[in-house]
């Protein structure tokens, strides 16, 4: 599958699905494939959400951070020798936005977990009104950021689960369009 996230960024995974990449044509291009860039930024959230209206299936990446600085310093915070404390404010929930407005869209979420994996990636599936769900618990070897592999659980809203075993995150990505190809099937194509 090949992106072209036009940020100067290229995500290309091998999968039977392909997007025309802007710069190469002769790539086959599903025509209910569109990707659509959102730049990482908190302040994109609500753009984010308008531009899904159309959309089919949305895959929602993790959340950058659940928190974030309630207060943005321009300059370095020089050291001091009283304590300093830093106020957090939460993040918007971006996927329990969508969820809201779901209608018969395809809604897929993560949950990256340290602690209670299955019961809290039910609970996130079902509060926010996802079709499906992978988690990972971020302590499990081979999981998580700092490895080329994955350990997954794909949750979906009948509630199956499935865990599959350690695999690179390329084979996690494909196991992942896979449950997504029968849920288009199960839902009868997909349609919003």
């Amino acid at each position: 599958m090949t992106f072209d996230l036009q940020m100067g960024i290229l995500i290309v995974l091998p999968t039977k699905l392909t997007m025309r990449n802007r710069r190469k044509v002769n790539q086959p291009s599903p025509n209910w494939l569109k990707v659509r860039p959102i730049q990482p930024k908190i302040i994109n959230g609500a753009k984010m959400i308008i531009r899904t209206k159309n959309a089919t299936i949305i895959i929602k990446a993790a959340a950058v951070a659940d928190y974030r600085p309630s207060v943005f310093f321009r300059d370095k915070i020089k050291k001091d020798k009283k304590p300093f404390s830093l106020k957090l404010e939460r993040n918007p929930d971006i996927i329990a936005e969508l969820g809201k407005n779901k209608g018969k869209r395809i809604l897929v979420g993560f949950a990256m977990e340290t602690q209670n994996l299955l019961v809290n990636a039910r609970e996130k599936l079902k509060k926010k009104k996802m079709d499906l769900i992978v988690a990972n618990d971020l302590r499990q070897d081979g999981a998580g950021f700092q490895a080329d592999t994955n350990v997954i659980t794909i949750i979906d809203s009948t509630g199956k689960t499935e865990s599959l075993n350690k695999m690179t995150k390329i084979e996690a990505a494909e196991e992942i369009l896979n449950r997504i190809k029968n849920l288009i099937k199960r839902k009868g194509g997909g349609k919003r």
